[in-house]
C-alpha cells in the first residue's frame, strides 16, 4: 500500500523479503510481482526486493522512469520517453529483447 508519506507497506507471504515495508519516504509508485516488489522512487529510479533469480527484482536506476509493473518472474518500467525497459525471465517473449514504444491512442 502506498502512503501518502511516501513509504510502502507490504503484508503476506514474504519468505524473499518481498513484504518488506519500504520506509525511506520517497515512493510515488509501487508494483508487486510473483515473489518480488517494485517501488517506483521520486527521483525516477525503481527499487525492487525480494527473489531475484531471473534479474527481475534488479534496481532501475537511470532515472527516467515514469511507472512501473510487476510480473511473475519480470519487471517493466515506463520510461518518460514513452519507451517501456524489461527485464527477468523470457521463456514467452514477455521481456523482449529490446525497446519498444507503447501505442498512446494517437
Amino acid at each position: 500500500m502506498l502512503k501518502s508519506n511516501g513509504n510502502v507497506d507490504c503484508y503476506g507471504y514474504n519468505y524473499y523479503g518481498q513484504a518488506a515495508d519500504y520506509t525511506t519516504g520517497d515512493a510515488v509508485g509501487v508494483a508487486a510481482g510473483g515473489h518480488h516488489t517494485c517501488v517506483l522512487k521520486s527521483n525516477g529510479n525503481v527499487d525492487c526486493y525480494g527473489y531475484n533469480v531471473y534479474g527481475q527484482a534488479a534496481d532501475y536506476t537511470t532515472g527516467d522512469a515514469v511507472g512501473v509493473a510487476a510480473g511473475w518472474y519480470d519487471t517493466c518500467v515506463l520510461k518518460s520517453n514513452g519507451n517501456v525497459d524489461c527485464y527477468g525471465y523470457n521463456s514467452s517473449g514477455q521481456v523482449a529483447d529490446q525497446f519498444f514504444v507503447m501505442n498512446n491512442g494517437n
